[in-house]
This record gives structure tokens, sequence and C-alpha cells, in this order.
């Protein structure tokens, strides 16, 4: 009967995917960013963003990025492709594990992890794989790690399984460096559980693999990159604590999780199952508190806290194991027209609480303006050009021009040294083209600042201000200023006298331009800018 529910919810999964998924639609920014990483990479460039700089890794998803370039590689296929065949696959191996899991190690009722793993299909993953992100890869492998110390705690204390969860937490930190601190939550509910003498195996597997396996790694890639971590931790973290981040990570687990989060308390009725939902408790809080060491920026499909999603999923069903402890009547002694009326409103809501989360999560191309506008460009992409941009996601992905990233996510030496470095940086080798985002209280300061000949400081958008200023102290053309509406711009200047002048602002003037929040119309508002005072 298992493996029969199995094979249909599985079935259930890939219809799923195959009435609803659009193949064709543009990743969304910070995924286009990883995929120009997995491009350079497949092509035998190494980890670069441009392929004549020093390795940079700006692809926060090491392991995924990897992944995706030699899928890309080997199949032929373009990495666009890949990754959305990776994320699938992992996302469909996650459906499988969250019903398999609950069911064999943990015991629970078939139907009800049948409805832990629709709940799971209903969720944000095939939308996360339209847009290209690798989330539900990290969760994959994160809920893979859990599987195995739930399987740990349950009574085998052995060497073997020991060994198992660690390898399994040193690959979800590969493919993402919180996977370290996720895994390390991991390990300590599995310590809550046992005990520190039956964790030794635990410990210490843990501790030789992540010394012995995960050090060098480490050192080799602060070697290759030339720094410990991540280019984007060094802009959205660098030591910093974000109390918002950690509150919105809150709310976002709240939301992901709104049905199913009244059934954890239910598992401190039965005495046996009370240290398993504390373990939980124990990951599922620390889980959303460690947020506050990052800034929640460009958190689409909140797909930073989807990776313990399916660990919740999986947990659930053995947490009510004893349901007649909590003084339910036996299934068996029910009457049939009342077992009738139960399972139906279970059937309903299942299908109630899939249905929220499928209501929840949206998907629709608006970066395929963005991609024509770069396909436009791409023919100049073999004279050499450089375009520097805030928006480094699509643009340069299908651009294929040598792109700097003013806000540093894909460029070390602005990662480091921040958006003040930007004017020095661009004086000493000038960008053919500066492309900058102005939005909200951004475009008041700059369009201020652009009118008095007197740059306007924006705490955290300094490079916005040193890139606009630049353009106009070195006489750069005004090429066009895109917007959606007069105060939300894409402004692009191009720098006289380099080669294909003509051409390239023939390119950028030409119309349409499909604003990349939105997907909608824009207007070039190049000879009619706003007064600031109406974008304050």
């Amino acid at each position: 009967m298992d493996s029969l529910l199995l094979a249909a919810i599985l079935l259930l999964a890939v219809l799923a995917i195959v009435l609803s998924f659009d193949w064709h639609a543009t990743p969304i920014e910070d995924a286009a960013m990883l995929l120009r990483y997995a491009e350079n990479f497949a092509n035998g460039h190494g980890i670069r963003w441009n392929v004549d700089d020093a390795p940079v890794d700006g692809a926060t998803d090491f392991l995924y990025m990897v992944a995706t370039g030699i899928f890309s590689r080997i199949a032929h296929i373009g990495v666009v492709t890949a990754s959305r065949i990776l994320v699938l696959g992992s996302h469909l191996f996650s459906v499988a594990l969250v019903f398999a899991g609950a069911r064999r190690i943990l015991g629970g009722n078939r139907w009800l992890c049948a409805s832990m793993a629709v709940y799971l299909i209903a969720g944000p993953a095939t939308k996360m794989a339209e847009g290209c992100f690798g989330a539900p890869v990290f969760a994959a492998s994160l809920l893979c790690c859990w599987c195995a110390a739930m399987l740990y705690s349950d009574g085998r204390q052995t060497w073997g399984y020991g060994i198992l969860t660690a390898l399994l937490a040193l690959l979800s930190g590969l493919i993402r460096p919180e996977g370290v601190l996720i895994t390390v939550i991991i390990v300590a509910a599995t310590l809550y559980r046992t005990g520190i003498r039956r964790a030794i195996p635990l410990i210490v597997s843990f501790a030789c693999v992540f010394i012995f396996l995960g050090g060098p790694y480490f050192l080799w890639r602060w070697h290759y990159f030339g720094a410990p971590l991540p280019n984007p931790f060094y802009v959205k973290g660098n030591g910093h604590l974000y109390p918002g981040s950690a509150v919105q990570a809150v709310k976002n687990l709240t939301e992901l999780l709104f049905p199913v989060l009244p059934l954890i308390p239910l598992g401190w009725i039965s005495a046996r199952t009370q240290k398993l939902t504390n373990a939980l408790l124990i990951t599922l809080v620390s889980f959303a508190l460690m947020w506050i060491l990052l800034n929640n920026w460009n958190n689409h499909f909140m797909r930073f806290q989807y990776a313990i999603v399916p660990i919740v999923l999986v947990t659930i069903p053995g947490l009510l194991i004893d349901l007649k402890s909590m003084g339910l009547p036996d299934w068996r002694t029910l009457s049939v027209p009342i077992r009738r009326s139960l399972a139906l409103a279970g059937l309903l809501a299942t299908m109630g609480s899939a249905g929220y989360m499928v209501k929840k999560f949206d998907f629709w191309d608006t970066a395929g303006g963005m991609r024509l506008f770069a396909q436009r460009l791409q023919p100049f992409a073999a004279g050499g050009h450089e375009i520097a941009v805030t928006e480094a996601g699509v643009l340069p992905l299908y651009s294929k021009w040598r792109v700097i990233d003013g806000l540093g996510l894909n460029d070390a030496y602005i990662a480091h040294h921040g958006g003040g470095s930007i004017t020095a940086y661009f004086e000493q080798r000038p960008p053919d083209v500066i492309m900058i985002h102005l939005d909200g209280s951004v475009s008041h300061s700059i369009l201020l600042g652009l009118q008095s000949g007197k740059p306007v400081a924006i705490p955290g958008y300094e490079a916005f201000t040193r890139m606009a200023t630049f353009a106009t102290e070195h006489h750069y053309v005004v090429a066009a200023v895109y917007g959606s509406s007069p105060c939300n711009l894409h402004m692009y200047w191009i720098r006289p006298g380099i080669a294909d002048y003509d051409a390239i602002l023939h390119a950028i003037r030409d119309y349409p331009y499909f604003f990349l929040d939105n997907g909608g119309l824009s207007t070039d508002y190049r000879d009619r800018l706003p007064p600031p005072a109406e974008c304050s």
C-alpha cells in the first residue's frame, strides 16, 4: 500500500510540474547571477564573474552552481535548463523522502504522511525552479541530514550512522555556507535526544569530517578566491546584526508552515514524543534566530527559510503516533459513516492547505523584457565592452558583456572596500556603459544630486551615488532613462568616443523596454526627468 501511495504522490508532483511549469521563463535576478558563474564554469573558465578576471565567489550556492555547470557541460544543455532539472529533481526527491521518512523512520500514520508530502508539492519549490533558485537542492540535502540524525537518535547510535550524518552535514555546508550553522543545530538537537554519552560516535564523526574534509576545502576556497567567505556575506552581513531579518524569518516560517504549525504542540501530550517535539522546536527556533546575521535582501519566495520546511513536514507525523494517549478513539472502532466523514474532512484539510500554498506563491516572468534588452546588447560583447550595473542578474547573463557589479555582490574589490571605492575603481578602467536602478528615496536623492551638481549621500546606497556622479562628472551621455513610473527608473549612461558608440546607443534606445521589477512597458524619461520633490 505504501509503495502505491508513494507512486501516486510522485505522479501528482509530476503532473503539477507538467501542467504549470514554464520552461521558457527568465531566471530571477539573484539566480541569474549564479547562472553566469555556472556558464563560465561549464565553458572551462573556472569560477569567474568575468572570464579575464581573478576567481570570485558571488555564487553563494557553491555546490549547486558547480553541479549546474557540470550537468550543463555533460548534457550539452544550457545552464538555465540544467538548473531547473536539478532543482525539480531535488524537489521530487524531497517529496518522496518526506513520505517515506515519516512513514519508515518515525512510523507516522500513512495518510498523514501523504498529506505532508502533498503540502510540500504545493509549496514554492516549483516556482523557485522556474526562477532557477537552488533552495530546493539545499533543502533536500538538509532533509537527508535530518533523517540520518533521526535514525541515529532512534536507537542506531553506530559509527556508520554518525559518519553518514556528518557527511550529509558537510554536503549541506558545501551547497550553502549557512548549511554549516543549520547542521550544527541539527547535531545539537540530536544530542538533546540521545544524551552526550550515546552521541560520542556522532560528535567524533562530525568533528573529523569537518576538520579533515571540510578543512582542506575551506583552505582551498580561501586560496582560490582570496577570501574565506562568499562576496554576498561581506556585502549583506559583514559582521553586523540584523534584528529585522530574524523577525522576518519568523514571519516567513509562520506563513510557510501556517496550516501545519498547530500540530507541533500535540507532540507534548505523549511522553514518547516529547523529546522529538522539543528537538524539532530547538531546530526551528534556532534556525529562525540565526538570520539575525544576514540582511534579508532578495529573499524571493522566502527561499532562505524554505530549507527547513521539509524537515518540519517529515517530523510532524512522528509527533502524532500516540493518538490514543490524546483521548481519541481507535479508527477501527468508528462506524463507517464517521470514518467517511473524517476521511473527507482530512482530504478537504489537505486540499485547503495545499491551495493556501499555491495561492501564496506565484511567479510570472517580469524579467523577460530585460532578457530581450540584454540580447540587443549581446552582439557587442565580442568587442570587449564593459558595463557597470546595479542590476547584476539577467542583463549580465544574457548580454555576455564584461560587467562590474556596483553593489559588490560579484566584485571582490567593491565587496571589501565598499561603495566609496567605486570612483577610484572606475578611474582605472572607465566602463563603457553605466546603469543604475533608482527607486523611492534613492530616486529623490540621485535626481537631486544630478540637478544640483552636488551628490547626496544615501545610507546603504553609496554605490548608486558614486556611479551616477562618475557618469556626470566624466561627461557620459544619458542614453536612456526607462521607467515604469517617473520615480522608478533604470538610468543608462554611455561613454563618448568608445567603439560602436552609435550602434550601442541605438541598441539602448531601441524600443520597447519592459521594466525588470514588474514587466511593464516603460517610458523613456531622459528628456523629462521628474523634479526630485515628486519622488521624495
